[in-house]
């Protein structure tokens, strides 16, 4: 049997589990014939209060008609026939990536109950308990539009182009973390020794707007200088060619010329750190271009570590795998997409990483009005292009969190549906109008599965297109503080309400006008074998009433 998602190669075989054992409860306590007495009541009843004459054995017909299709509903959509193999319960998984060569490529990978590639199927063997050599059934409708119903919702995501998954590659940038203690605690010490003084001095300085680079006017500086390897620091005399580290970094051997001033030189045979300029701790050489090692400069071991630990491309769907299709294109430099991936990592590590710049401010002269606001602003918008791309790390998480949610609430849904069947069926009388309901009901709830896939569509395609009216050569480091009130930030933000909307209302609003449909259509269901089977008791009256009359009149 087909299923819709992962979760759902357990969830189906759960379902006709308990769906088996409610059906036996109902059939062994004779609760299933309470609906046939019932039934028949309500057609004697009604027959009674009816303004037309119906003789025993129109009466009869009628209720042979009742019954007959009762029990044909009993028969093919409630009395569970099919076993429901759990080895053969499979979920055909279609999904984007790219190759070596950065073209879009659709996989197709059949996944099957106990090897779903996921932690779920450790539950093999609990279900491999509860089973005890059982085989699961379900009855003979239900499986086969069970199977129909999948076929249609699969064979329409299918259909859907393929395009790069923004908002995947998005959430996994969000996540990025420097596992390595040593890596994060030197990180921590450049912020201490480097980037707080130098951030604490310009405030102090208050450099007038003609003073600036022309790239760093118009308030483009406060985009800048809000993370350590700002390029105004770096290159502007006074700021990290004059700071220092004030205790050894153990990549940077000593060296009596730089560093004794600091510390003594260590006895021979001794090995110890050396205290470089934050000019060449961070960019691995010194201001004057002396001693080129970049290797040993902080923002190379911070990418290295980046690329190889914390954002591995093993898979062509990976997060890995989307930054370098998306990066290569979006970015005027390779150095510029580097930049950007290691703020959207120290983005994410800014829980850990808490600088207040007010601290030390008596040292540095002090920090007050529009100096402070700027760059207590520019520190919380700490984010990478690829970050405000996907509407910033929040919201990137919660738009990937009901992206991953939603299908494991319609498995959960579909769970309910089939456990609940027997009783359904039972209160409603084994009628087709309930079974005809039920049947669009289960159409509706699979059929949610494109509409997840279509809204995951529709989200990437409107980022997409958002992106590709963007200035390639703009600063990656803009401004997503106040998203609803400026700029690109306002479009992102409204696309990630549509598109929350489309995970969430767009299923229901589905659901309750397919939901309308199978009503009526059992409504009528109901007409036409209520009026055949009135035709029926009325045919039937007639001909006893003209035999009567035929007998008279021969024995007259």
């Amino acid at each position: 049997m087909p299923v819709g998602s992962t979760i759902e190669l357990y969830t189906t075989i759960l379902g006709w589990i308990l769906y088996d054992a409610i059906w036996g409860i109902l059939a062994y306590t004779g609760l299933v014939l309470v609906p046939f007495i019932i039934t028949i009541v309500n057609v004697v009843i009604d027959t009674r209060d009816s303004a037309q004459e119906i003789s025993a054995k129109g009466l009869i017909r009628i209720l042979e008609t009742r019954i007959y299709i009762m029990i044909g509903v009993v028969m093919f959509a409630a009395q569970p026939l099919i076993n429901v193999n759990p080895s053969k319960t499979t979920y055909t998984q279609y999904r984007c990536g790219v190759t070596a060569s950065k073209s879009l490529t659709k996989t197709m990978t059949e996944l099957a109950y106990g090897d779903s590639k996921s932690t779920l199927d450790k539950s093999t063997g609990t279900f491999g308990v509860m089973l005890d050599g059982r085989t699961p059934r379900a009855p003979i409708w239900w499986y086969l539009t069970t199977k129909l119903n999948h076929a249609i919702a699969q064979t329409a995501r299918q259909e859907l182009p393929c395009q790069a998954d923004l908002r995947t590659m998005g959430a996994g940038l969000s996540k990025l973390n420097i596992a390595d203690k040593a890596l994060k605690d030197e990180l921590k010490d450049f912020y201490k020794d480097c980037w707080q003084p130098a951030a604490n001095q310009f405030a102090r300085e208050r450099l007038p707007e003609t003073e600036l680079p022309a790239k760093f006017k118009d308030g483009a500086i406060y985009d800048d200088i809000t993370w350590p390897g700002s390029e105004f620091f770096i290159n502007r005399a006074g700021y990290y060619d004059t700071l220092r580290a004030t205790k050894a970094v153990p990549a940077f051997p000593y060296s009596p010329s730089r560093d004794s001033v600091k510390f003594p030189e260590p006895p021979l045979g001794v090995e110890m750190g050396g205290f470089p300029t934050c000019h060449e701790w961070w960019l691995g050489y010194a201001s004057d271009g002396v001693s080129f090692d970049s290797d040993k400069g902080l923002r190379e071991r911070l990418l290295t570590y980046i690329k190889n630990d914390a954002l591995p491309d093993d898979s062509e769907d990976s997060t890995g795998a989307w930054w370098k299709f998306w990066a290569e294109d979006k970015f005027a430099t390779t150095a510029d997409a580097d930049d950007a991936l290691i703020k959207t990592t120290l983005n994410a590590e800014s829980e850990d990483i808490q600088l207040e710049l007010t601290n030390g401010a008596t040292d540095y002269g002090g920090m007050t009005g529009s100096t402070v606001d700027q760059f207590q602003r520019g520190m919380r918008s700490l984010i990478g292009g690829a970050g405000l791309l996907i509407g910033g790390v929040k919201k990137a998480v919660e738009v990937e969190m009901v992206r991953q949610v939603a299908p494991m609430v319609q498995s959960m849904v579909l769970l309910i549906f089939t456990v609940g069947l027997p009783l359904f069926l039972a209160m409603g009388s084994f009628s087709l109008k309930t079974m005809m309901a039920l049947t669009l009901l289960q159409f509706s709830i699979i059929f949610w599965a494109f509409l997840f896939a279509l809204a995951a569509w529709l989200d990437n395609f409107l980022l997409s297109g958002l992106w590709s009216g963007a200035d390639k050569n703009a600063n990656m480091l803009m401004d997503t503080l106040m998203p609803n009130t400026s700029g690109v930030g306002t479009q992102i933000l409204a696309i990630s309400w549509v598109t929350w909307m489309l995970y969430t209302l767009a299923p229901l609003a589905f659901t309750y006008c397919l939901g309308i449909v199978g009503v009526r259509a059992g409504d009528q269901v109901a007409a036409i074998v209520n009026r055949e089977s009135g035709n029926v008791g009325n045919a039937s009256g007639g001909g006893v009433d003209l035999a009567k009359k035929v007998i008279t009149k021969a024995k007259g």
